[in-house]
């Protein structure tokens, strides 16, 4: 993989986006196809469309999903605990002990996710 490309890519997947928060990862993409694209646009959705070569007699169509499981905070504790739901699916199993990041106004942090006895 070349460089810029594996620097792009680290940079997509490094972006946060959350379902319903997809703009900086699409901004970013937009950005990089941009200079070997013919044509760029984005619908009232949000979508990215990169055209390259659009008169070429055959057609290819790349997709992916922007979007990425993220977590609302409801509530901290006194102890620091956060509590929160999913935006977008996941299964409650696979999020116990993976590490997240959260987004706040001023900073970020990193964090794990458990549970205790009583709520699972």
């Amino acid at each position: 993989m070349r460089d810029a490309s594996l620097e792009f890519f680290q940079k997509l997947v490094a972006t946060p986006s959350p379902s319903g928060f997809e703009r900086p990862v699409a901004d970013l993409f937009r950005e990089y196809v941009r200079p070997f694209a013919h044509k760029v646009t984005t619908d009232v959705m949000g979508n990215v469309t990169a055209i390259i070569n659009p008169e070429a007699p055959m057609r290819f169509m790349y997709a992916g999903h922007m979007d990425e499981i993220g977590f609302i905070i409801h509530y901290i504790d006194e102890n620091g605990f956060l509590f929160f739901s999913t935006i977008g699916g996941t299964d409650v199993a696979t999020e116990i002990g993976q590490r997240v990041w959260v987004h706040v106004v001023c900073f970020r942090c990193r964090c794990a996710i458990c549970t205790s006895r009583r709520r699972f």
